[in-house]
C-alpha cells in the first residue's frame, strides 16, 4: 500500500505542466498532466464569484441575527433589572410568579437563538454542498483533461508540487460558468 502512495506522490511530484492558460489579470493558468490533482476547497468559497457573494449574503444574515440578539438580550437584561427592583416592593408570591414568567421567557430566548443559529449553519452548508455540486462537472473536465485519476485535498499533501494544484482553474473556470450564481447572472449566461 505504502509503495502504491509512493508511486503516485512520485508522478504527482515530477508531474510536467503543459500548455499555459492566460488570465484577465495577467496570470498564468497551466495546463496540469498528472494522475494526482490538489485542490483547496475553502478557496472556491473565498475565491470565486458565486462562493463570495455566498459569504458575504451569509455574513449579512449572521450580523443581523447578531443584532437582534443584542436587542432582544439588552431587553430580558432590562426586564431582569426591573424584576430585581421589585423584590422589595411585592409580595413573595407575586414575585415568584413574575420570576417564574422571566425565566420561561429567557429560556424561550435562548431556545430561539439556539435554532437560529443552527438553521444559519444549515443553509451555509446546504450553500457549500451547493458550490460544490456546481463545481463537480468543472472538476470531471479538468481531470479528464488531464488524465487524473484522483483529485485530493491539498491541505492532505505532504509534500507535492504546485504544478498539481489545479484551485486557480477550477475557480477561473466557475467564474466563467457560475458567475456569481444569482438567477440574472444566469440568465445573462445563456443570452451570451
Amino acid at each position: 500500500m505504502l509503495r502504491i502512495i509512493a508511486l503516485a506522490a512520485a508522478a504527482a511530484f515530477f508531474a510536467l505542466p503543459g500548455a499555459a492558460q492566460q488570465l484577465d489579470q495577467g496570470q498564468t493558468i497551466r495546463r496540469v498532466q498528472s494522475p494526482i490533482l490538489t485542490l483547496e476547497p475553502n478557496r472556491l468559497l473565498t475565491s470565486t464569484l458565486f462562493g463570495r457573494r455566498m459569504v458575504a449574503e451569509f455574513e449579512s444574515l449572521r450580523d443581523e441575527l447578531q443584532q437582534e440578539t443584542t436587542r432582544l438580550e439588552n431587553e430580558l437584561i432590562a426586564e431582569e433589572q426591573e424584576l430585581t427592583e421589585l423584590r422589595g416592593t411585592v409580595s413573595t408570591e407575586e414575585f415568584r410568579a413574575l420570576a417564574d414568567a422571566f425565566d420561561e421567557k429567557a429560556q424561550q430566548f435562548r431556545s430561539q437563538t439556539e435554532e437560529r443559529d443552527a438553521d444559519l449553519a444549515r443553509r451555509v452548508e446546504t450553500a457549500e454542498r451547493q458550490l460544490l455540486e456546481a463545481a463537480l462537472p468543472v472538476l470531471n473536465a479538468i481531470m479528464r483533461d488531464a488524465g487524473a485519476a484522483v483529485i485530493v485535498d491539498r491541505r492532505s499533501v505532504f509534500l507535492g508540487r504546485d504544478a498539481i494544484d489545479i484551485t486557480d482553474l477550477v475557480i477561473q473556470r466557475l467564474d466563467e460558468t457560475l458567475g456569481d450564481g444569482t438567477a440574472q447572472n444566469s440568465g445573462q449566461d445563456e443570452q451570451d
